[in-house]
């Protein structure tokens, strides 16, 4: 399963090896022990990386490969990919203070392609560095 947690100044991607069901209920218990209520919903969510990493036709070859069906990549703009994904978002509302909501996105794909996408969300963060 991957977990993408979107900050104000980079995203972060997450691989956790738990069953997406069980790990959504965990967190559900949990948020209700500390007052909190936590929506689930399905959505989407992208990330963006490089082109100087990989091409489009060669993510989505390899995607295909793969038999990934809930992942979509295309030209962002010249200088990036834009890589969307259908899973989850889980949002908490404290019940303090209802105006504040914290989220993350988890989706579910093979453990190989999650692998690579977190090997090429790396190689990423690197360039920038």
């Amino acid at each position: 399963m991957l977990k993408l947690i979107y900050a104000e100044t980079a995203l972060h991607l997450q691989f956790l090896s738990a069953d997406l069901v069980d790990w959504v209920e965990r967190q559900r218990r949990s948020a209700a022990k500390t007052g909190e209520f936590l929506s689930v919903s399905s959505g989407r969510a992208t990330m963006l990386l490089p082109t100087k990493l990989c091409e489009v036709a060669d993510l989505a070859y390899y995607l295909d490969r793969e038999r990934v069906e809930n992942v979509t990549v295309c030209h962002c703009d010249r200088d990036h990919l834009e890589i969307s994904f259908n899973g989850y978002w889980l949002t908490g509302v404290n019940s303090d203070n209802v105006d504040t909501v914290d989220g993350i996105f988890i989706t579910e794909l093979s453990n190989r392609v999650e692998a690579y996408l977190l090997q090429l969300q790396y190689a990423a963060k690197a360039e920038l560095n």
